[in-house]
C-alpha cells in the first residue's frame, strides 16, 4: 500500500501525529510519504505559513485565542471559510503531485491539508480514499469542512460535539490521537534517568511549553524552584525550539535546574521524571498519558488547548494549575503524592488508546482495498466496453 501523510509545521503535534502513523504503516510494510504540502509551492511558502503561527502563539496567545474564537463564530455562517477559500490554490498543486505518485490513500493531520482535500472533492477530481486525523480534544473550527472518508477523532466522548458541527456520525472512528511507539514502550525509570544522564538516586520534574517553548514558563520556573526547595525533587526545564527563552532560563537559573533545548528523546525524560508541567497540547498531553506520569496543565495558548486541559481535568487525567504559588504547590502535592500518582496513571490508561497509530493503519488499509476494488472494476467495465466496441 502506499500512502500520503500530508501535515504542517505548525506546532510539534500535527508533525509528531503523521511520523506516528507513517511508523505504524512502515511496520506493516507499506510505503508512507510524509509531506508539508506547502512545500510543492518551491520557495519558502511551507517555512513561513509555520513561522507564521509559531511566532504568533510565542509573542501574542491572546490574540491566536481571538482568532481562534472567531473561527467558532464563523462556522455557524452559511458559506466556506477563509480558510477553506485560502487553500483552494493547493488543490491543482496537490493534484499534479498525485497524478505523478501513485497513492492508495491519503491521511492529513493538519486542517489546512484537510482543506486542500477538501477543495479537490469540491472540484471532482479523483481521489482515493482520505482520512482526518483529528490532534485535539474538541471539534476546532472548520473540521466539518475537511471532507473525508473517515474522521478520526480523539476519544469517543468527543462524537456528540462533532455530529452538533453537522459530520456525519458514520464518517467518526474515535480510534484516538496518534503517537509514537517510543512511548508505549520503553525503559524503566531507573535505565531512562541513566540514559538522560540523571542521578538514578535523586527525583525529577519535567517542565515544558512544547515544541515551541510557548507559556509563561519563566515565572513558572521560579515557582517550581520554590516548591523544590526543601523537597528531594530537582526541575528539568525543556525550552523547545525557543533559543530565546532558552538564554533567558540559562541567563536566570543556571546551575538551579537541568535546562533543556528542543530534544527528540522527551520519552526518555518523562519516564524519568515523576510528574510533568506542560501546556496542554493534544499530541504532547496524549504521550505523557500514555507512558503514564501524572500532569500538570497550565500556561494554555487560549482556544483548543483550554478544550484539552478541561477534557484532561474532567476525567481526572491531569490537574490544572494556575500560574501562582498556591495553584501550582497545591497541584504538585497532589501530583507526586502515591494515592494521587496512582489515580491518574489508572485514569490515562482507562481513557486514552496507546495504540491509536495501528488503528489508523488499519483504517487506512481498510480503505485502500476499497480503492483497489475500485479501480479493478473500473478497468474490468473499460475491458469489456472495448469488447463490446470491436
Amino acid at each position: 500500500m502506499d500512502a500520503l501523510i500530508l501535515s504542517l509545521g505548525t506546532g510539534g503535534g500535527h508533525n509528531a501525529a503523521g511520523r506516528a502513523i507513517q511508523e505504524a504503516l512502515e511496520e506493516r510494510g507499506h510505503r508512507a510519504v510524509f509531506l508539508n504540502p506547502y512545500e510543492l509551492l518551491g520557495g519558502e511558502s511551507s517555512k513561513k505559513i509555520d513561522n507564521i503561527y509559531i511566532k504568533l502563539v510565542q509573542r501574542l496567545p491572546w490574540l491566536f485565542g481571538a482568532i481562534y474564537q472567531l473561527g467558532n463564530l464563523y462556522r455557524h455562517l452559511p458559506w466556506h471559510s477563509p480558510v477553506f477559500l485560502c487553500n483552494r490554490k493547493m488543490a491543482p498543486v496537490l493534484k499534479e503531485y498525485l497524478d505523478k505518485n501513485h497513492c492508495d490513500v491519503i491521511i492529513s493531520t493538519h486542517i489546512f491539508s484537510g482543506e486542500i482535500i477538501a477543495t479537490m472533492h469540491e472540484l471532482g477530481l479523483k481521489l482515493p480514499g482520505t482520512v482526518f486525523v483529528a490532534t485535539d480534544y474538541t471539534c476546532v473550527p472548520f473540521s466539518e469542512e475537511t471532507f473525508c472518508d473517515s474522521l478520526v477523532i480523539a476519544s469517543g466522548l468527543l462524537a456528540e460535539e462533532y455530529v452538533s458541527h453537522g459530520i456525519e456520525g458514520e464518517r467518526i472512528i474515535p480510534a484516538g490521537i496518534p503517537v509514537s511507539s517510543q512511548f508505549r514502550e520503553g525503559p524503566s525509570k531507573q535505565v531512562a534517568k541513566a540514559m538522560a544522564g540523571l542521578d538514578p538516586e535523586k527525583s525529577y520534574i519535567l517542565l515544558a511549553g512544547g515544541s515551541m517553548g510557548a507559556g509563561g514558563l519563566i515565572k513558572t520556573v521560579g515557582l517550581l524552584l520554590k516548591w523544590c526547595r526543601g523537597r528531594d525533587y530537582i526541575p528539568v526545564v525543556v525550552s523547545g525550539n525557543n533559543k530565546r527563552l532558552q538564554k533567558k532560563l540559562s541567563r536566570r537559573f543556571s546551575g538551579r535546574i537541568i535546562l533543556i533545548g528542543y530534544t527528540d528523546r522527551l520519552h526518555i525524560y518523562l519516564r524519568a521524571c515523576d510528574a510533568y508541567i506542560t501546556k496542554p497540547g493534544g499530541l504532547s498531553s496524549t504521550e505523557a498519558a500514555v507512558i503514564g506520569i501524572p500532569i500538570i496543565h497550565m500556561n494554555r495558548i487560549p482556544g483548543c488547548e483550554t478544550k484539552n486541559m478541561r477534557f484532561f481535568s474532567e476525567l481526572g487525567m491531569s490537574i490544572s494549575a494556575k500560574n501562582t504559588k498556591g495553584s501550582l504547590f497545591s497541584a504538585l502535592d497532589r501530583a507526586v503524592s502515591s494515592e494521587g500518582a496512582l489515580k491518574m496513571r489508572l485514569l490515562q490508561k482507562k481513557y486514552i488508546n496507546p495504540d491509536a497509530a495501528g488503528d489508523i493503519a488499519l483504517i487506512c488499509e481498510g480503505l485502500a482495498a476499497k480503492e483497489r476494488c475500485r479501480r479493478t472494476a473500473l478497468a474490468e467495465s473499460e475491458s469489456g466496453m472495448e469488447v463490446v466496441n470491436a
